[in-house]
C-alpha cells in the first residue's frame, strides 16, 4: 500500500475495513429519513433532537462529542404555506409551522 510502511498497512487496511462496515446504502437511507423525517428550523425543539441523534450515532462510533449552545439573531417565519398558481391552482399541506 502506497505511502504506508508494511506493519501501517495492515493497521491501515484494518481502519478502512472496519470503516467499510460502519456504511452501507440502507444505513444511509435510514439515517437521511431519520434526519429529514420534520421540520427542524434552526433553534426549535426538532433541532435539538437532530443534535442529540447525531451525538449518539458519532459516539456509538467511539467518537468523543460536544454539543455547544450559542445564540443568533434568527427570524422565523409567521406563516408557511407552499401554492401552485399555474398551470393549476393548488395550495400544499406544509408540516413546517409558522
Amino acid at each position: 500500500m502506497r505511502g504506508f510502511t508494511a506493519e501501517n498497512a495492515i493497521t491501515q487496511k484494518r481502519y478502512e475495513a472496519d470503516f467499510k462496515e460502519l456504511v452501507s446504502a440502507e444505513r444511509c437511507k435510514h439515517r437521511l429519513r431519520h434526519l429529514t423525517e420534520e421540520p427542524h428550523l434552526a433553534g426549535t425543539e426538532n433541532s435539538r433532537k437532530v443534535a442529540e441523534y447525531l451525538r449518539t450515532e458519532f459516539e456509538s462510533y467511539g467518537l468523543q462529542v460536544q454539543v455547544y449552545a450559542y445564540h443568533v439573531y434568527l427570524p422565523h417565519p409567521l406563516e408557511v404555506h407552499v401554492e401552485l398558481v399555474s398551470p393549476v391552482q393548488h395550495l400544499a399541506v406544509s408540516k413546517e409551522a409558522g
